[in-house]
């Protein structure tokens, strides 16, 4: 499944979960529920992991994929 979301600066999306079957065996975030947010960007290929969490927020980026918060999002779109 691919799934492309199409932004603007009049357009707030919310994604609460996203389900995706296992492929990698992450272990990198100190709360281990979050490995989830990082297997799932890493096998979409995303360009960012936009989240509000300190525990992923910690790790700066992941494989190359940086992990930001949404005021840093909204500014780029700007």
């Amino acid at each position: 499944m691919l799934l492309k979301l199409v932004l603007d600066t009049n357009t707030i999306v919310s994604l609460s979960h996203l389900v995706i079957a296992p492929k990698l065996n992450i272990k990198v975030c100190r709360d281990e529920k979050d490995n989830k947010f990082l297997e799932c960007a890493e096998n979409a290929k995303a360009d960012y992991i936009i989240s509000g969490d300190d525990d992923l927020l910690s790790l700066k980026e992941h494989k190359g994929i940086p992990i930001v918060r949404t005021s840093k999002i909204l500014h780029l779109l700007k």
